[in-house]
């Protein structure tokens, strides 16, 4: 069964004025996002308005959109690594 996103606040909002109404499409919208920085990485609903994201903003929108819609199963984990020419072209 789909979970609606149903919560009033500002970007579950802006998530069903792009016409996402469930969890399972706005992962599926995120993740066909391409990867772009945005022009304010703090402003989360730039994902959606400017239709691109980085890794970083696309799982921080996610997460958050999963908080404002109770969706306690959601985790946002932080995992680094050096990245260098040979790992990373």
């Amino acid at each position: 069964m789909p979970t609606l996103l149903l919560d009033d606040r500002p970007l579950t909002s802006l998530i069903r004025h792009c016409q996402i109404s469930t969890w399972e499409e706005l992962v599926a919208y995120v993740h066909h996002l391409p990867y772009g920085r945005t022009s304010d990485p703090t402003d989360l609903g730039l994902v959606l308005r400017e239709r691109k994201g980085t890794c970083s903003t696309k799982h921080a929108l996610l997460k958050k959109a999963a908080d404002e819609n109770g969706l306690e199963a959601v985790e946002l984990i932080l995992g680094m690594y050096r990245m260098t020419e040979s790992n990373t072209p």
